[in-house]
């Protein structure tokens, strides 16, 4: 073949490859030039102590970029998410002495926001971001992400309302708790003869090994019981009192033991001047100052009411560090999942807590162990658990083509809600799907309504079935239902209520009409809510059919509960809308 010939057959097909490339290229190319467009207006329009939350993300922004150039990047710039980008902004160009008091002024400065109007603000910026993060299928704190991030936010009428001078960092921390430490005025208690006594005996029961967890008290104690079979000297040492809460209370199992001690108090100084627990630190770590003996502190925190009771969540929360506030925050302003370069985050409610709690318990009576990595609570590999649910949506008449991108290409099944994992996941199961269709004429496309009907009421029936099983599942459910329906409920936790609720009135005539299934639902009341729930059952009775539907949700769950499992009703019935 001469030269010649070769280019006039191969030079359009390169021509035409290279059009599609650069379309495909100079569209996100497009996005980075406008956002950088972006970041030198608001930079215009934003001059120091004048600034706006967008005009801080852009100076936040900058600041990391010029750390870079100028080589004093510290390592932890590169682990920032956006609302520390907000803080770098705010306080640019201050610097910090390191990580953790960065991470506590961030904390500090977010709860300081929490009470003034700017905080609607902060809600869209983060909403904001974990849109983008959607939409780009995008880790919110990747470098892209966080530059295409400041071309959203004038848009979103970020760049509206100057921060005033109250709120900036430098004039609101003068001499802030989480880089002074405890109060100059703070005396630590002096113990009483019982508490002398409570001490002493706190010591002896550490040989018997891990407690409850929910306390200081308890949290300490498993933290010594732990630290001391490692080897460290708790019974002398008092500095290790400071480590075994934070272990107790906080720290996961993945941190490295040489930095137990700096995390420790930097997340005892990070703590809310209004925290209960901050006493029970601040106790802890002057009387290491004043050389007290380990028992010698113990006693004091047992003149501390706040020692002996449950600790809130926000308290037990690891935020002194950068890229820990972001998804906090993301998930109390209703959003369920946050993808970060650390991997995606799912909200989890107190169902799918217990839910999974009763799997992890289940394999580890079956095998006596907790499952490993790559491990299913069935005690299944991945394929085996694939196949296994395979084997549940054909039986459950689940579309081939969904049965073939669900087992052959292994993505993500769509949530029962009808949404997608991310839009990657529904651009690939979309073509999946087309391909499936495409290779087999003779099928009718899925109808996805249809389709998520039959995921929802076959996951619902399974939900209801772990709850007969599992009294730990039912309870926290009926505790979901009986709370605000809004605050903090699932999909699967929604669905259950939408089932029960489209069978009302055939659970209704069945609690009346059969009396087997009327005494298995007051059994299941007594054994989950005890006496006040069985009086709810109890009330059904008198409840007429047109008033079925209008039966609270806990109510109508532990019904359907009695008839899922006296099979009383058809479960193929349902309301058009579950």
């Amino acid at each position: 073949m001469t030269k010649g010939g070769r280019d006039k057959r191969s030079k359009p097909k390169k021509k035409r490859a290279r059009r599609r490339g650069d379309s495909a290229s100079n569209e996100s190319f497009d996005g980075q030039l406008a956002a950088e467009r972006a970041l030198r207006g608001l930079l215009a329009t934003n001059p120091p102590g004048r600034l706006t939350l967008a005009g801080a993300y852009a100076a936040g922004y900058v600041a990391i970029g010029l750390a870079q150039v100028e080589g004093d990047c510290p390592e932890w710039f590169h682990r920032t998410d956006p609302l520390d980008l907000l803080l770098l902004g705010m306080t640019f160009p201050q610097t910090f002495r390191d990580e953790y008091e960065f991470g506590n002024c961030r904390a500090a400065w977010t709860d300081l926001l929490r009470q003034t109007p700017h905080w609607k603000d902060v809600e869209r910026f983060v909403s904001e971001a974990v849109q983008l993060s959607k939409e780009r299928d995008l880790p919110i704190d990747s470098p892209k992400a966080l530059l295409l991030l400041a071309g959203r936010l004038e848009a979103a009428g970020l760049d509206q309302h100057d921060l005033p001078r109250s709120l900036h960092p430098a004039t609101a921390f003068s001499e802030p708790r989480f880089i002074c430490g405890p109060r100059q005025d703070f005396t630590p208690p002096s113990p009483s003869t019982e508490a002398l006594r409570r001490a002493e005996q706190f010591f002896a029961d550490l040989k018997t090994g891990l407690a409850e967890g929910r306390t200081c008290a308890d949290g300490l104690s498993n933290g010594l019981f732990l630290l001391e079979h490692f080897g460290l000297p708790v019974h002398t040492d008092s500095a290790a009192l400071l480590v075994a809460l934070y272990v107790g209370l906080v720290a996961s199992d993945d941190e490295p033991p040489d930095e137990l001690y700096d995390r420790a108090t930097a997340w005892a100084l990070g703590l809310r001047e209004d925290s209960p627990i901050a006493q029970v630190t601040d106790t802890i770590m002057i009387s290491a100052v004043q050389e007290l003996s380990p028992r010698a502190t113990v006693s004091r925190l047992f003149m501390i009411p706040d020692f002996t009771r449950p600790v809130n969540e926000g308290d037990r929360r690891w935020h002194s560090a950068p890229g820990t506030g972001f998804t906090p925050l993301a998930f109390e302003f209703g959003h369920r999942e946050v993808r970060t370069r650390s991997g995606r985050t799912i909200k989890m409610d107190a169902v799918t807590a217990a839910s999974l709690r009763s799997g992890y318990d289940k394999f580890e009576e079956e095998f006596g162990r907790p499952p490993g990595p790559g491990e299913f609570f069935e005690g299944a590999d991945l394929e085996t658990a694939l196949i296994k649910m395979k084997d549940v949506l054909e039986a459950i008449g689940i579309h081939p083509a969904w049965v073939h991108a669900f087992f052959k290409k292994k993505l993500p099944l769509p949530n029962i809600d009808g949404s997608a994992m991310s839009t990657k996941d529904h651009r690939q199961w979309e073509k999946a799907v087309a391909n499936y269709l495409r290779r087999h004429p003779e099928e009718e496309p899925p109808d996805h309504e249809h389709e998520i009907s039959k995921l929802r009421r076959a996951a619902t029936i399974m939900t209801i079935w772990q709850a007969i099983t599992d009294p730990n599942v039912a309870r926290a459910l009926i505790a979901t239902f009986d709370s605000d329906p809004s605050s903090d409920s699932s999909p699967s936790t929604k669905a259950v209520a939408e089932l029960a609720r489209g069978w009302s009135a055939d659970l209704l005539r069945s609690f009346k009409s059969v009396p087997a299934m009327r005494e298995r639902a007051l059994d299941l009341a007594r054994h989950w809510g005890g006496e006040h729930l069985e009086e709810r059952i109890s009330a059904c009775a008198e409840v007429r059919k047109k008033q079925a539907q209008s039966i609270d949700p806990a109510v109508l769950f532990v019904l359907a509960s009695a008839a899922v499992a006296m099979q009383a009703v058809d479960l193929h019935r349902s309301d058009e809308r579950v």
